[in-house]
């Protein structure tokens, strides 16, 4: 798995996950799966995972693929 960051702000934890380096095809490829689903619910966990009210994924644009 990527290093993930965990920022917080008015309240909430954001864990973000930097992909800017994997082609925008797979990357939205792989956020289709129930494998990525599984992992976020496990990410965001605050009694198994980092725990977090949300998750954002920083992707490069499809133009510079």
């Amino acid at each position: 798995m990527k290093p993930a960051f965990k920022y917080q702000g008015l309240g909430n934890d954001f864990v973000m996950l930097d992909w800017i380096d994997q082609p925008y095809r797979e990357a939205t490829a792989y956020l289709e799966t129930p494998a990525w689903t599984d992992q976020v619910r496990e990410l965001t966990d605050g009694e198994c995972g980092i725990g977090a009210d949300g998750l954002i994924v920083i992707l490069r644009t499809l133009a510079s693929s």
